[in-house]
């Protein structure tokens, strides 16, 4: 109730198994964490949380705070040893509360997950609003795209942006049905979110490289990481490098205009191996 009266949206988790459940869903700006509760105690659910975040979630690290009336020093420490990032003791004043609310650190959470709740505000604006796609559908008609996605949501608003641009589009939410998908056939264009459940997207993308070396003959292109961590990189020649396996990466939040252009790149390759077939069918047919 006092988070509600200083205008936070509060979730409720009766145990620490509900709590873990309810981190890896949802991010929030702020997150108490009881040292006793039953079935997991805090302890034990941050440290696991800790650990999935890791490998599903490094683009954003959740800020968790201990609380309890009956920790003691050592306790606390434990709490922050294994990922809590603060303590406080029970009862936790509205003032306490107040004051966490406006630490630097979690209004820096704060102010990424605005930015990241207002880029896709604009997919989906994209996507409700009769706009202009993103590439001619003429020229993309027929082509196909992958999206790798761990949020249902974002997965299904940016398919349906990409969709009005002529593409058709399937949407998977974790790496094993995105690595199950890729072997079926060539996609002209795939994004595979790097904090996926079962496999990341750069796992996915390694995985099958190494299938694709012996069982196909031609390599995938236009395969994207999406990452809300990507930083450009250059060698020394001052070349963009890409994560391995990928043709290129896309950061979080996505920007509609870095997606119009790649969406125009696979329809420009795909308009120049159809004119490339017909100019060796034509060869082949004088020659007979």
């Amino acid at each position: 109730r006092a988070l509600s009266k200083i205008g936070f949206d509060v979730t409720f988790a009766c145990n620490g198994l509900e709590g873990l459940d309810a981190m890896k869903e949802t991010i929030f700006d702020i997150t108490l964490c009881d040292f006793l509760m039953p079935i997991m105690d805090g302890l034990d659910c941050v440290q696991q949380f800790r650990a999935w975040e890791m490998v599903n979630r490094s683009w954003f690290r959740q800020y968790i705070t201990g609380i309890s009336a009956h920790a003691t020093n050592s306790d606390s420490e434990r709490g922050l040893k294994v990922g809590m990032d603060a303590f406080f003791s029970k009862p936790v004043s509205l003032k306490k509360l107040q004051e966490l609310s406006k630490c630097p650190e979690v209004m820096e959470k704060s102010r990424q997950l605005d930015e990241m709740h207002a880029e896709s505000k604009k997919i989906e604006v994209a996507d409700k609003e009769t706009t202009r796609p993103l590439v001619s559908p003429e020229k993309s008609h027929g082509l196909v795209c992958l999206i790798a996605e761990d949020s249902k949501a974002e997965g299904m608003a940016l398919a349906r942006v990409i969709e009005k641009s002529g593409f058709r589009v399937s949407v998977v939410e974790n790496g094993e049905d995105a690595l199950r998908l890729l072997k079926m056939r060539q996609w002209n264009v795939v994004f595979l979110d790097d904090c996926m459940p079962l496999l990341t997207g750069s796992r996915c993308i390694l995985k099958f490289r190494e299938w694709e070396a012996t069982n196909r003959v031609s390599r995938a292109n236009n395969v994207y990481l999406m990452s809300g961590n990507y930083a450009v990189k250059k060698d020394t020649n001052g070349v963009t490098m890409f994560p391995r396996g990928f043709n290129g990466a896309i950061g979080k939040p996505l920007q509609l205009k870095h997606l119009g252009s790649i969406l125009e790149k696979a329809a420009a390759e795909q308009d120049q191996f159809v004119l490339n077939r017909v100019e060796s069918s034509h060869k082949f047919i004088s020659m007979i």
